[in-house]
């Protein structure tokens, strides 16, 4: 007769070392394989592994319920034989299908080592089986029937007080793996982090090296070579040898200044000598081709062009 179902059965896996996933995508950037192969790689991490080899007691509804999944199955006698070799991945051992009040009341399935990858929905049963003598008699189950709806309650809160609820995690496992891959306490985490700062300390103590033990020196002997070059007779000659371009360039800019003031001033002078040229033409006669005063101005804008050439003509004439 059944007394209470069962929520399902929990598949409980171990869980992976820290730094798997960054090893995993370090290897895979090493190898310089694709990114699809790389995204197949997490998805298959992250994943049920149904093929892998998982443990289930012997002839147990989840060991049947894993062989109906088309699992690699491998029976235990009980489960408290099942939790250490779990979590010391003997033979490869993937996972362990588990029913979830018997997950929830056994605290060894409760270890941080340890998560739950899914609740699988299945109708199973706990219940008393009535067999041989006065157990059979339909009075007995009867009473045995009504004894139970009475104190429903008080099974159900006694499993309650006696087991934990086991849930799904809130993430998946990819994201949960994505999340480690800088773990502190992941090994190539702590690896990069000495390797960086044993690089940094290396290059730090060969600058030191080199500017105590080499520049140093170098400058120091540049600067004695300098002074001897001060004290000798080529200094002498080098700085002669400026004194004399500095005052050549000196003279040099001094005519080109020079030259570009004369050139502006003749440039000046000859547009006023074009200015007068021009107006000068514009006093010019028509008919005799002479400089005319004011009065021929007047003349030639009062009388017609007769009387202009015989203006012209006296004038000529005096």
């Amino acid at each position: 007769m059944p007394l209470i179902s069962s929520p399902g059965v929990a598949f409980i896996v171990v869980d992976d070392p820290p730094g798997t996933s960054a090893n995993a995508v370090f290897n895979s950037v090493l190898s310089g394989w694709p990114v699809l192969l790389l995204t197949l790689l997490m998805a298959l991490l992250s994943g049920i592994i149904m093929w892998g080899l998982i443990a289930a007691v012997a002839n147990s509804t989840e060991y049947r319920l894993g062989l109906n999944k088309n699992a690699h199955m491998q029976a235990f006698h009980d489960l408290q034989s099942i939790v250490e070799p779990l979590k010391n991945r003997v033979d490869k051992l993937k996972g362990v299908l588990v029913d979830t009040y018997v997950a929830g009341e056994m605290h060894d399935f409760s270890s941080e080592e340890l998560r739950v990858n899914k609740i699988i929905d299945h109708n199973s049963y706990y219940g008393v089986v009535f067999r041989g003598g006065k157990l059979e008699g339909q009075e007995f189950q009867t009473c045995f029937e009504d004894y139970v709806l009475t104190n429903q309650a008080v099974i159900f809160e006694t499993v309650k007080q006696k087991t934990q609820p086991m849930s799904e995690p809130s993430q998946s496992a990819a994201v949960e793996r994505s999340s480690g891959l800088f773990d502190a306490k992941s090994p190539l985490y702590q690896n990069a982090i000495y390797s960086c700062i044993g690089m940094l300390l290396f290059f730090t103590a060969c600058g030191i090296i080199w500017d105590y033990g080499y520049m140093r020196h170098w400058k120091k002997k540049a600067e004695m070579d300098e002074l001897e070059l001060l004290g000798g007779p080529g200094y002498e000659m080098a700085k002669r040898n400026l004194d004399m371009m500095d005052s050549l360039m000196q003279e040099v800019q001094d005519f080109y200044e020079n030259w570009t003031k004369r050139l502006d001033d003749i440039t000046d002078k000859h547009e006023e000598e074009q200015k007068l040229q021009a107006k000068q033409k514009s006093r010019t006669c028509t008919h005799c081709s002479l400089v005319k005063c004011a009065l021929y101005e007047l003349h030639e804008t009062t009388y017609p062009a007769q009387y202009h050439v015989l203006y012209c003509s006296n004038l000529n004439s005096r």
